[in-house]
């Protein structure tokens, strides 16, 4: 009489050709041939190996020797956006296929209003030539918005940063005061540099106050849900404060976030300064890490080959702007200067890595004539790349990004006329200007890949 027989392991351990057939274990096979286990979840369950599906239509020119597992990258689509920074209209331009063409979109998907040129040009303290930034946080944009009125305002409110995605645009977080201005009435007046590092956003802010009693910090917020910290001391002339003029611009670089001071175009001119702090060592404190001459501004910085480049303005003086290099050991030295200037001064800005060389943008102005330059550094010797502008219009660098092989240089019109411009290059040789009179841009451009 025949029984059932149950194998619950049948085949479960594979097969073994190392073992004498008597001592294998049950589950164990000698041999098999085209067969797996059952994927339904069967215990001990086989079935037949499905077969393989040639990837390729006709023959290859030799042997297949090995093969690897790459993921493909999926289709995306990067939209470019630059505030302009005027009251009304278009405040944002827009292109997805890197400004082959462009769009001055009125109505759909954008993000709200970026802050203003009337915001950032308040005399005697105007950082226009700083502007605002955008950052990038690979998922969203996050960018300082204009929607706030600034104090003495009787109706001042506190200053919003905003972040966009694509699709939403919504309030992130809310700039906190400054106790020690205006008895910690006054909101912040302008973030002037914002970077992103170790998933954090640091924000450089100017806190308002008088000439010369500048008054500013250094923020940071987290974007996944908009907490808010300080960052060390505060900057100003008060109690426990530190001097130098405001923060001006940000960059991280061999563990330090670092920041640099000035004092814009006031009447009342400080020495800029170079600070140093550990985040991911919770310092609490910043350390003074280079004192500038008097009326000298840091501008601009990033890190090149381990050393930090420092840019730096002469807003209204007859000398020279310098750019400096830090070596390892925390000496400063000139690493290039711009054109002696007349009286009304010379700038570096955007400073930004490509392709292994260094890029800044120059400029020197005249009463009546301007230069504007691109310049590369290979870290053996600076070259001019590009000339931007001369004679009578005054168009002064205010961004730089790199994204998709490309590095982008922004330039906006200081004297007011609209004349903003934009040029790229694949080499760092070769420069295609990809638009012309493109409002009042600013530093603010951002690139979301969706």
């Amino acid at each position: 009489m025949s029984a059932k027989l149950n194998l619950y392991n049948f085949a479960k351990l594979g097969v073994n050709v190392d073992k004498n057939p008597i001592q294998l274990e049950d589950g164990e096979l000698i041999e098999a041939q085209n067969w797996t286990s059952d994927s339904s979840g069967s215990d001990g369950g086989i079935v037949k190996r499905p077969g393989l599906v040639a990837i390729n239509s006709s023959g290859l020119s030799g042997s297949v020797l090995a093969a690897s597992n790459v993921p493909l990258t999926a289709a995306t689509t990067r939209t470019f956006y630059i505030a302009r920074a005027t009251a009304g209209g278009n405040r944002w331009i827009t292109s997805t296929n890197e400004f082959t063409s462009a769009s001055l979109p009125s109505s759909g998907t954008l993000p709200n209003v970026p802050i203003l040129m009337s915001q950032f040009d308040q005399p005697p303290f105007d950082i226009s030539r700083i502007a605002g930034r955008i950052v990038s946080t690979g998922t969203a944009l996050v960018y300082p918005s204009g929607t706030y009125t600034q104090y003495p305002t009787a109706s001042h409110t506190p200053a919003p940063i905003r972040l966009f995605d694509g699709t939403n645009d919504s309030v992130l977080a809310y700039l906190p005061r400054n106790p020690s201005v205006n008895s910690g009435v006054s909101n912040v007046r302008i973030v002037a540099d914002m970077l992103y590092a170790n998933g954090l956003i640091y924000i450089a802010v100017f806190d308002q106050g008088t000439d010369p009693a500048w008054a500013g910090r250094v923020l940071s917020v987290d974007p996944s849900n908009g907490a808010i910290a300080q960052l060390g001391e505060r900057f100003g002339t008060g109690s426990g404060e530190l001097a130098g003029g405001t923060p001006l611009c940000l960059a991280y670089a061999n563990g330090f976030l670092w920041t640099g001071t000035g004092s814009g175009t006031s009447v009342s001119r400080v020495a800029g300064r170079v600070y140093r702090i550990r985040p991911s060592a919770a310092d609490t404190t910043w350390t003074l890490d280079k004192t500038m001459a008097t009326s000298e501004d840091v501008t601009a910085m990033t890190a090149y080959r381990g050393k930090l480049y420092v840019g730096t303005a002469r807003f209204g003086s007859v000398t020279a702007a310098t750019l400096y290099v830090r070596s390892t050991a925390g000496v400063y030295t000139s690493s290039k200067d711009t054109d002696a200037p007349g009286i009304q001064g010379s700038s570096w800005f955007g400073l930004i890595v490509f392709k292994d060389n260094l890029y800044a943008q120059s400029f020197t102005s005249t009463v009546g004539a301007y230069t504007g330059s691109i310049q590369k550094f290979n870290d053996t010797s600076w070259s001019s790349v590009a000339t931007i502008n001369g004679g009578a219009d005054p168009l002064r660098g205010c961004g730089s990004f790199v994204t998709n092989g490309r590095i982008y240089m922004v330039f906006q019109d200081h004297s007011g006329l609209s004349l903003g411009t934009m040029r790229h290059s694949s080499d760092g040789t070769t420069w295609t200007t990809l638009g012309t009179n493109m409002g009042t841009v600013t530093g603010m451009i951002g690139v979301l890949i969706t």
